[in-house]
């Protein structure tokens, strides 16, 4: 399975044939196109909030993060600043959770 967010690279690789963008690219480098086309290999969108390569190449909001490192099931070595950011985001979420806000 290969998954990706990329709707125009998984367009190329189960549409068979030459695109006018692709023209410059020999063959013997659609591997993945022939996969497909053979039934070896099937693609799958994956939203780009759910993609976990996401979290190796672009610089996120701790809480995505987390989010995506959990999918990894990766856990923050204890003693290090990513443990202790985490355990203070955790208790401060959950100390929040249910309160309301009012204007002042």
């Amino acid at each position: 399975m290969l998954r990706g967010d990329n709707q125009a690279a998984l367009y190329r690789a189960e549409k068979p044939g030459k695109h006018s963008n692709t023209k410059h690219i020999n063959n013997k480098y659609h591997l993945v196109r022939h996969l497909v086309e053979d039934d070896k290999l099937s693609t799958l969108h994956v939203p780009t909030n759910d993609n976990t390569a996401d979290n190796m190449t672009k610089p996120l909001a701790r809480d995505k993060y987390s989010q995506l490192r959990s999918h990894l099931k990766v856990l923050p070595i204890a003693g290090t600043a990513t443990a202790a950011a985490d355990a203070l985001h955790a208790a401060t979420t959950k100390r929040n959770t249910g309160k309301r806000r009012t204007a002042g």
